[in-house]
């Protein structure tokens, strides 16, 4: 083997298990930050999701020593049978957290799509419910002249205007 690809055959697994690690400690982290400041509905939420990236990070690192001790184990191996068993399980295992992965960031969009659209309808009620008080106080233009009734430009009626009301 040349010197790339066997310093690449080792690195690549150890650097599968430090993003594992760094991902599961920032995980935990996560957690114990937003554990302590989320609502009581988000925090479902927020704990299945550190059980579900967790699980991810976790794999990462099992992933990882497997490529690792697979490297070691079966180079220059007698027994394929065994050989193809042990990659194909971590291929296998690999897939497993591919489609973990993938839930996660479903699972995520379809949380979050949730929160926008509950954000859109709390928006339009507020803008209906403003623009009847618009309608009811006259957007409080009738304080500054003095009286308490209501002008015609502030309602849009007519009627005060001419004096026929």
């Amino acid at each position: 083997m040349s010197g790339w690809a066997e310093w690449s055959d080792v690195t690549f697994p150890w650097a599968i298990v430090a993003a594992g690690v760094i991902l599961l400690a920032w995980q935990a982290r996560a957690w114990s930050v937003l554990s302590k400041r989320a609502t009581s509905s988000d925090l479902e939420f927020l704990r299945r999701r550190f059980y579900r990236r967790a699980q991810i990070s976790f794999l990462m690192i099992v992933l990882g020593l497997l490529l690792w001790a697979g490297r070691l184990m079966f180079s220059n191996t007698e027994h394929p049978v065994w050989a193809i068993g042990y990659w194909l399980a971590t291929a296998l295992l690999t897939i497993w957290l591919v489609v973990l992965a993938t839930g996660d960031l479903l699972v995520g969009v379809y949380h979050f799509n949730q929160l926008k659209h509950r954000s859109d309808l709390e928006q339009v009620r507020l803008s209906l419910l403003a623009d009847k008080l618009k309608r009811i106080h006259g957007n409080g233009k009738h304080l500054r002249g003095g009286g308490s009734s209501i002008s015609a430009e502030n309602t849009g009626d007519a009627r005060a205007s001419d004096g026929s009301g």
